[in-house]
């Protein structure tokens, strides 16, 4: 865990804090990091929170598991939403070997709703709703890696992407000439 202060003149005036907490009871896992930045700039404010959490449970071949993830960020003049560099809340369920045999794999689908500022607001403007595959196998020489990725996204403010859809996947193959030592 950390805090620290952020003072510069009359230029920067704020706080910076991070806790990590991960924590293993019987079988289940909970890996966790935050942060959390608030800070005036002359007219402006910031505050920035990100907060990412992933609980598993690994007791069987198959781990299924639950991940959160915020990432919110807003710069605001008064009380109007003014920018953002990144604003969105995830939610993803997945199902992942837990093995550290030569072979992994990896399955998720994740909601994401992304937020940006219209008229001094922050506005539901992106929505996703991704799956993703992944298979990998280990053989000393070799190494094979799949990953498959399909993604819907819905411009809900209609300011330019609609609705779109994008399938993407690709195949590494790695060999070895020699043995490694």
């Amino acid at each position: 865990a950390s805090f620290n202060r952020r003072k510069r003149a009359s230029f920067i005036d704020g706080f910076q804090q991070q806790i990590d907490f991960n924590q293993e009871i019987a079988d289940f896992r909970l890996i966790s990091t935050h942060f959390l930045l608030s800070n005036n700039q002359k007219n402006l404010t910031t505050e920035w929170l990100r907060s990412k959490s992933d609980l598993s449970y690994r007791s069987w071949k198959v781990a299924p598991g639950y991940i959160v993830d915020i990432d919110e960020n807003e710069v605001a003049q008064g009380d109007s939403v003014v920018s953002t560099l990144m604003n969105y809340q995830a939610h993803e369920f997945y199902l992942a070997s837990t093995d550290s045999s030569k072979s992994t794999y990896r399955v998720s689908y994740q909601l994401r709703n992304d937020r940006l500022p219209v008229g001094g607001n922050l506005e539901d403007y992106l929505f996703s709703k991704n799956l993703n595959a992944s298979y990998g196998l280990n053989s000393g020489v070799t190494r094979i890696a799949a990953d498959f990725n399909y993604r819907l996204v819905e411009d809900r403010l209609g300011l330019n992407v609609g609705e779109d859809e994008v399938i993407n996947g690709r195949v590494n193959w790695v060999q070895s000439l020699f043995k490694r030592n």
